[in-house]
């Protein structure tokens, strides 16, 4: 099996068009990092005061028929791949539980359409986690 780790990497761009970075790379003796992946859905038990069917992207929950999670570290777009699953980051989260971008934990929420999908599927830990960055066009 291969390892991967994840690369902070810093780009200008003055391109036109979106440019795709593969965040990961492989080698031999570097351990991946465990990730927390959470679970959640849009009610006020899991969100609070933000449980207002929206994301923080703006997007409708209601509407959302691709996989989503919460990163607060990854810009919006960016596509992870967790244990086989596409997600897209749309949302943020708790800075306790997800860090910021200067700070990052090590943390996704999923978002779930069902109160009880989130209850029922729980916190879990994964190494089985690759990113693939989309920079669009800096405005």
């Amino acid at each position: 099996m291969k390892k991967a780790v994840f690369m902070a990497v810093t780009v200008f761009l003055t391109l036109a068009a979106p440019v795709t970075l593969f965040a990961t790379s492989p080698g031999k003796d570097i351990p991946r990092q465990a990730y927390r992946i959470s679970h959640y859905c849009s009610c006020s038990i899991c969100c609070g005061k933000w449980s207002d069917g929206r994301f923080a992207n703006n997007e409708k929950t209601a509407s959302c028929t691709t996989p989503t999670i919460a990163c607060n570290w990854l810009p919006f777009g960016t596509e992870v791949v967790i244990d086989g699953t596409t997600y897209i980051v749309r949302d943020r989260g708790a800075k306790k539980y997800f860090g910021t971008k200067t700070e990052p934990k090590y943390a996704f929420d999923v978002y779930c359409p069902e109160h009880n999908d989130a209850k029922n599927k729980g916190i879990y830990y994964t190494k089985n986690v690759f990113f693939k960055i989309v920079f669009d066009k800096p405005k």
